[in-house]
Formats: C-alpha cells, structure tokens, sequence
C-alpha cells in the first residue's frame, strides 16, 4: 500500500462562499490538502493562513496564472518574478513547498525563439530564489492548444538539463500528456526523477464534453501511473482535477474519485 501519497483537490474545485468553507467541503468529501491558486494572494494570505490553521489542512502546492515570465518586456518579466518570489515565500510559510508555474504560453505576435529564451531566463532565476527558501518553481507541461512552449514531457526534462538548479522541477499532469499524444505511464517514468508534484485528470477525446474528466471517467491508465509512482517512490501529493461526467451534487463526484483513487492507491 502505498500510504505515503496522499491526495489534494484545486480550492478552484471546491464549494464554499469562503476559503474556510471550502477547506470543510475539502475535509467533508475525504481529500488530505488543498492546492491554492496564486490568485490575489497578498491580499488573501492573511485570510488562507488562518482558515488552514483552524482547520489543520495541508498544502500540497501553490497554482496560477502568473504572465509574464516569457515577455519581451523587461518590466513584466520583472513583475512576474517579483510574483514568483512572494508564492514562494508562502509556500515556505505554509508548509506547500511547490509553486506550480504554466507561465510558457506564447502570446500573440511574440517570437517563440525569443520567448523561450526570456522564460528560461526567467526559470533560472525563479529556480535559484525558490532554492534560497528551500522550495521549488515546478513547471507544468500544458498541451499545444494552449500555444504553450512547454507542451510534452520531454519539454519539461530539456528545461531541467538547461536550468540546472535544486529550485526547478516539474508538475506532470496526465491530462496534458494525454491531449499531447502521450502515454502518462511512460512520461510518468520518463519525469518522475524530475517531478515535484502530480495533477491525475482524465482525458476523453472530443466530441465528449467535459473532455478533462474525473479521474477514473476517461481513458488514463491510473493504475499504471501510480505502479510507476511507487517505483520510483514518489512520496508526494496526488492533486485531483477535473469536472465529473457523473449526475449528482459535487461532494458525491468528488468523493466517488476519492475512493477510486485510494483503491488503487491500496491495491
């Protein structure tokens, strides 16, 4: 059994008028942490450390749409490491120790060679003050629909062997290895030695909607995934995402995966 990995739920995925409330909804359908979104969070820290301390949750990772990073504008790379080194300052402070980074999306009119150079650029220096804390920029893979430079495994890995740093690891999420073509157990055991932290999302091809299901509604070979995880003794965090395409109230989705998940987690 495989006891150590434990599983987290995006607070975005959450119910609750407050963070607080979402943590109860969180503890209530049977997760072990909560990822938060980098979304407003000077202004929300104060806020978030307290309801995780009233209601002793855990952080797997911080998650979220930091821009900039792969900018041609000196100004907005700077503001978005600036961002990068408060998530990882409270990333240190709560114990989450990942900031999870999709900052590798070509905007529109940007060169991509250019890009590519001005976010490795940024990763290196992400990396080298996340390592000063003693906690990692974990960058995420995203398919080619979403114009992102880092689209397959193998991106990640090149990125890594460029950057060389303690601070820079990887986020891989089976769902975007899935729309990329790719077989997550292998990327799995490609990436593991990489890897900082997990996303398990389904993937159905269109035209079914959701096409990012639930773990265990699509075609993503799970099990295979988490027999690669326990051979490379991943001990993190499993981070749940998706939108079910089960009828019923959002506890009973959530809490269906939940259950899938540990089976095969105790398998």
């Amino acid at each position: 059994m495989s006891a150590a990995m434990k599983l987290s739920c995006p607070e975005y995925y959450l119910v609750g008028a407050s963070f607080e409330e979402k943590l109860l909804f969180l503890r209530k359908v049977g997760f072990d942490a909560v990822e938060v979104s980098n979304q407003d969070l000077r202004s929300r820290r104060g806020t978030i450390l307290e309801a995780l301390r009233n209601q002793a949750v855990a952080v797997s990772a911080l998650w979220g749409l930091v821009r900039g990073c792969a900018s041609s504008s000196v100004e907005k790379r700077q503001a978005a490491i600036e961002d990068l080194e408060f998530a990882f300052e409270f990333a240190a402070e709560c114990g989450a120790g990942k900031v999870v980074c999709i900052d590798h999306c070509l905007a529109p009119g940007e060169d991509a060679g250019s890009a590519m150079k001005h976010f490795r650029e940024s990763a290196r220096q992400a990396a080298e003050a996340a390592a000063k804390l003693g906690v990692v920029l974990a960058v995420e893979p995203l398919s080619w629909r979403d114009r992102a430079m880092i689209a397959h495994t193998e991106d990640g890995l090149r990125l890594c062997r460029e950057v060389p740093s303690p601070g820079l690891r990887l986020n891989l999420d089976t769902y975007h290895m899935a729309v990329g073509g790719e077989d997550p157990v292998k990327s799995f055991d490609r990436g593991l030695p990489y890897a900082a932290h997990i996303h398990f999302s389904d993937y159905v091809p269109p035209p079914t909607n959701p096409k990012r299901p639930l773990p265990g509604e699509g075609q993503v070979d799970f099990e295979g995934c988490i027999a690669v995880l326990r051979k490379h003794g991943y001990s993190g965090f499993i981070c749940v995402e998706g939108t079910s395409l089960r009828p019923g109230p959002p506890d009973a989705q959530l809490g269906a995966t939940v259950k899938y998940v540990r089976a095969l987690l105790a398998s």
